[in-house]
């Protein structure tokens, strides 16, 4: 059972990984194509125009082949997380709805300006049917990290986890059958095969004739003051990392000879600058999250195996950098002889500390990550207080291309990095629970060995359509001698 889980956790990432830069090129390319067209219009200037049209063919190529990557890496999860259908029929019903209605009108939509670009000469025709773009991309974006959320703080289920786990938040209000979710866990816990096998069709049916449907209000999701912050940083990072690859074609074009380009890149360079301050900003509400809703998470990231301050976000969490913040010797110690307020033979006391003697193992390498994350986070913070000078003075970087590509290069790469370091440790220091304090990677997952051929199936299709569509960005797009 190890074995397969292990498996199946590290192909889940490495597909979402591979997936995720298409979806970057997308979301990025929309906002920053509407952000040429506009800076057209307002300052009259056509190489702007066709820069968003040259980005919004970039943008196009990213889409179709991230709406195949997408689906397999969609389907590959409901195949080997079959169990996470249960949520996928209740919580997280109505945002996958919605986020299917904002990819078809993000499709139909590039089909549409791709036919119009040309046959519209009139620019807000381009800067209206952009934004619209830009609006579905970034909100079914928006909508998949809703659930997401919801994975690491389960809104809408009230005092469930608390039930178990004492030093646990309540989780809003509680719109979930906790009958029929207790006689779930009771089971699993008993039986100790996934849910999928432990509970077939026949018997699921069984259990909501006898207790009733799972939840009594589906839009619970939205109602999360965590989600939404999450959504409002993971958004951000992913236009900050895609605009910045898009600000590296950009550099590379102006070494090699095209100045007209230059004030546009210092134009998207600021636009990304300011795009970072905004995330700090934002970083700072999802710290302040992270510290209420998810307990264990924030001892990991901060390295508290034994409860204590932490000046710098005690100052600015808290204004006392003395403030001190429960580590796992608390929640252990709290746990110790604690009995769930339910009629029960199972020990849950065991169940709990097991799972925080499991947390406490991730503890290294989620505080390691999470401290190079803010190091190289600072570091791009730096460079974009560069650019954001510099700005002011166009003519600067003409007898210094090469800093300024150099200062690209390393920002892009930075700004790169930190997401995929941010990404590890949101997944990882929800361990050992795939749905925080509720249900296990082992209890979600379909009992299927996932061989070499599989693994080599699955990766290869995803890294050959990745190759496909860097190879079409590059005759399409790429190879054009002048972009302006």
């Amino acid at each position: 059972m190890d074995n397969i889980v292990g498996e199946s956790l590290g192909l889940s990432a490495i597909g979402i990984y591979l997936h995720a830069i298409s979806i970057a090129l997308v979301i990025a390319g929309s906002t920053i194509a509407l952000l040429y067209e506009v800076l057209s219009v307002i300052k009259g200037d056509d190489k702007y125009h066709n820069l968003a049209y040259r980005i919004m063919k970039i943008s196009i190529i990213s889409f179709a082949f991230g709406a195949v990557s997408g689906t397999v890496v969609e389907f590959g999860l409901i195949q080997v997380w079959s169990g996470f259908l249960l949520i996928l029929g209740s919580y997280g019903l109505f945002p996958f709805y919605i986020e299917l209605l904002a990819f078809m009108i993000e499709a139909g939509l590039i089909a549409f300006l791709v036919y119009g670009w040309n046959r519209f000469e009139n620019r807000l025709f381009h800067i209206s049917v952009i934004s619209a773009i830009a609006f579905g991309s970034n909100l079914s974006g928006a909508l998949i990290m809703l659930v997401n959320s919801w994975m690491n703080v389960p809104w809408g289920t009230g005092d469930f986890v608390k039930m178990f786990y004492p030093w646990a938040p309540i989780y809003g209000p509680d719109y979930l059958n906790d009958e029929l979710m207790l006689k779930i866990k009771e089971i699993l816990v008993l039986d100790g095969r996934p849910l999928t096998q432990v509970l077939s069709g026949d018997v699921f049916n069984r259990f909501i004739d006898m207790y009733g449907p799972l939840i009594e209000y589906p839009w619970a999701a939205f109602e999360s003051i965590y989600a939404w912050v999450s959504v409002a940083h993971q958004l951000l990072a992913t236009i900050i990392a895609g605009g910045s690859w898009y600000a590296m074609l950009l550099a590379i074009r102006f070494i090699r000879g095209e100045d007209k380009l230059l004030q546009p890149l210092q134009d998207l360079l600021l636009f990304l600058a300011v795009l970072m301050v905004l995330q700090g900003v934002v970083g700072h509400d999802m710290g302040v999250q992270v510290i209420k809703y998810q307990p264990t998470k924030f001892a990991m990231m901060a390295g508290l195996v034994e409860s204590g301050p932490d000046p710098i976000v005690g100052l600015t969490t808290y204004g006392d950098p003395n403030h001190v913040f429960y580590g796992f010797d608390y929640f252990i110690n709290i746990s110790r002889g604690y009995r769930p307020p339910i009629n029960t033979s199972i020990n849950y006391t065991d169940m709990v500390l097991n799972d925080l003697y499991k947390a406490l193992e991730y503890l290294p390498i989620v505080n390691t990550l999470y401290n190079l994350k803010i190091s190289m986070a600072v570091i791009a913070g730096i460079i974009g207080l560069i650019f954001m000078y510099t700005w002011v003075y166009p003519s600067f970087w003409i007898k210094r291309r090469m800093i300024m590509y150099s200062l690209v290069i390393i920002f892009s790469t930075l700004v790169t990095i930190v997401p995929i370091l941010g990404w590890a440790v949101r997944e990882l220091g929800r361990k050992p629970w795939t749905i925080y304090g509720i249900f296990y990677p082992e209890e979600l997952i379909s009992l299927v060995e996932l061989n070499l051929f599989t693994i080599f199936i699955v990766l290869g299709g995803l890294i050959l359509s990745l190759s496909l569509m860097i190879l079409t960005i590059y005759l399409v797009v790429w190879r054009e001698s002048k972009w302006i």
